[in-house]
């Protein structure tokens, strides 16, 4: 029974891990760029960003999750494909890729409703 109560507390732990890091929406306000989750947003400023664009869907396939959720409440972690190497995913779904690439060429996945977004990044 001791094996049964941990398998049962990991799996619930991973629920609720999965469930308060799960990516919410995205916010863009004068100077940086916010990741609502239920617990610990995470901000990335306007002077970190390097560079934003738009992949192809030819560019994401084949990409692969390396250490991260992949469809529990959303897409978040590590990812990585042939086209872009590493990535650092924080998803709601599987489409509208918008990819931010920091000052230290750290690669962030966002998969906004309004890929307009990106419009901000480049100003």
């Amino acid at each position: 029974t001791t094996i049964l109560t941990l398998t049962t507390v990991l799996i619930v732990s991973i629920f609720i891990f999965c469930y308060l890091y799960r990516p919410l929406r995205y916010i863009v306000d004068s100077n940086k760029v916010i990741v609502k989750r239920p617990i610990k947003d995470l901000v990335i400023d306007f002077h970190d960003i390097k560079d934003a664009f738009l992949p192809t869907k030819e560019s994401m396939k084949w990409t692969i999750r390396t250490f991260g959720n992949g469809g529990l409440f959303g897409y978040f972690g590590s990812f990585r494909n042939g086209t872009y190497g590493g990535m650092t995913w924080y998803a709601t779904k599987t489409s509208n890729y918008l990819i931010i690439v920091t000052k230290d060429n750290d690669k962030i996945v966002l998969t906004p409703d309004d890929t307009g977004m990106i419009n901000e990044f480049k100003k």
